[in-house]
């Protein structure tokens, strides 16, 4: 049996199976630019199977290859879903992450000395005055603004217990920074203070 036999015989077999459909069922020989007028839902299944799958496609990562310098390189394209839902996990890791560090910072800030902290104290001026000296007076309001509204909220959402631990840890503290300011920084502080 050669080449052209066994074509000709699966042809044989596709025009059998097609005859078995009835003529009223084929579709319109060529597009014409008036609307069809059959209400057959197969005629423009072909159309509408077309946008299905180009939309269900359009929802997945596509691989497209491309050439570019003869070589065939294939670039994928995410969809935004996708990109979505990393982005939520992605929040929800660094959500957790900065709780641990919320809390190894705090126990650290609570096993300090007096002697650690009026260290630590006097390494953030020296941060702060670096900063401060390169800022502009208008981003020195904005912040001092963002501090004022952080610290309100703040103790607007503090517990009963958090405010009572605040008070009894704040003279403390107070006495360590008051040691440990320089009499320039005690100056501004007082000048501040008369404003």
């Amino acid at each position: 049996m050669n080449l052209t036999s066994s074509s000709h015989l699966t042809w044989g077999r596709f025009l059998n199976r097609f005859r078995s459909i009835p003529t009223s069922l084929w579709p319109p020989p060529a597009k014409s630019s008036a609307p069809c007028a059959c209400s057959e839902p197969w005629v423009h299944f072909r159309e509408n199977f077309t946008k299905q799958k180009r939309n269900a496609l359009s929802s997945f990562a596509t691989v497209m290859p491309i050439r570019k310098r003869g070589s065939l390189r294939r670039i994928t394209f995410k969809s935004k879903a996708v990109e979505h839902t990393r982005t939520a996990e992605a929040s929800g890791e660094k959500r957790a992450r900065l709780q641990t560090d919320k809390v190894h910072h705090s126990l650290a800030r609570a096993a300090e000395t007096p002697e650690q902290y009026q260290v630590r104290l006097q390494s953030q001026q020296v941060r702060q005055n670096a900063s401060r000296a390169a800022e502009t007076p208008e981003q020195r309001q904005s912040c001092l603004h963002e501090d004022q509204v952080r610290h309100i909220v703040a103790r607007a959402a503090e517990t009963p217990e958090q405010r009572q631990s605040r008070l009894q840890e704040d003279p403390v503290h107070h006495r360590v920074a008051r040691a440990a300011e320089t009499p320039i920084q005690h100056v501004l502080r007082l000048l501040g203070l008369r404003k």
